[in-house]
């Protein structure tokens, strides 16, 4: 959505409630009105329909599961850590990372998880090109 945002005080607090700063919170903001999308890490609790909160701003809000089982994935490919960190241009220790649970795969690498999870050479051919 481009333009104002009706509520964006609300939408701000809104933001900032799920984890965020208030400098990134009214970042993201400023960058919704221009009509940017905007990707954020939140701490979102089950029992909250955000996306319901974000529709009542006048925000789209696409919300995607940050718990993505790495291991099941490279082990799903019969690969091991190393094989699957060189197929898809990862660094191998942030692989460890995310396997055990030290870190959790930012929302880029968790698209990227995702779709070499569904559709592995679509990755590897966009990595040869």
């Amino acid at each position: 959505m481009a333009g104002p945002i009706p509520q964006p005080v609300t939408a701000i607090q809104t933001i900032k409630a799920l984890g965020t700063s208030l400098r990134e919170a009214h970042a993201a903001m400023d960058r919704i009105a221009a009509g940017h999308a905007v990707t954020l890490a939140l701490t979102i609790p089950d029992e909250r329909d955000v996306q319901a909160e974000f529709a009542a701003l006048g925000i789209h809000a696409q919300i995607m599961d940050a718990d993505i089982d790495v291991r099941a994935i490279r082990q799903g490919l019969d690969l091991t850590l190393q094989e699957f960190a060189i197929r898809f241009a990862l660094d191998p220790d942030t692989v460890q990372s995310w396997e055990q649970g030290r870190t959790r795969p930012d929302p880029a690498a968790a698209v990227l998880l995702r779709v070499i999870a569904t559709n592995p050479a679509a990755v590897d051919a966009a990595l040869m090109s």
